[in-house]
């Protein structure tokens, strides 16, 4: 994050990374609270938290499953739910999900990746399709590098 956020300030920009683990609903309540208290509103999240592991699907345990679910789908969820009231408040804001390729073209041995940026994917595009019928937040999307909503 630190790289993109240097690039943002030579260009004169403003940005405020933050690092949580967005496992846990305090860590983001909290530093969703800290954003909005300094900059008193709240413009972009991006949220680009996730993880993998290649592993075959017969050795594929719940713990795995369950902490790529609650760090690639979970996270997700929970702090578009932090952003949302600010958000609406403003009558403005950007949600943007970094999803994956693996959303609709799954790999041999990410099974739970899979799975969870399907659902991201998902998310976002129930999110764009709800908050685009009350005009609250105009677009929020789930892309990956070839553009692909």
């Amino acid at each position: 994050m630190a790289l993109p956020a240097k690039e943002i300030r030579a260009a004169e920009g403003s940005v405020r990374t933050a690092v949580c683990d967005v496992r846990k609903k305090s860590q983001m309540d909290r530093t969703v609270a800290q954003i909005i208290r300094q900059y008193r509103s709240l413009d972009v999240l991006m949220n680009i938290a996730g993880m993998a592991k290649l592993i075959p699907f017969a050795r594929t345990d719940e713990k795995l499953w369950d902490t790529t679910m609650d760090v690639n789908l979970k996270g997700g969820f929970l702090f578009a739910r932090a952003v949302a009231p600010q958000m609406i408040k403003q009558r403005s804001g950007k949600l943007v999900f970094m999803s994956s390729t693996n959303a609709w073209d799954a790999e041999a041995e990410l099974a739970p990746y899979n799975a969870s940026k399907a659902g991201l994917y998902l998310l976002a595009k129930t999110r764009r399709s709800n908050w685009a019928r009350s005009e609250l937040i105009p677009t929020l999307s789930a892309r990956d590098s070839s553009g692909r909503a």
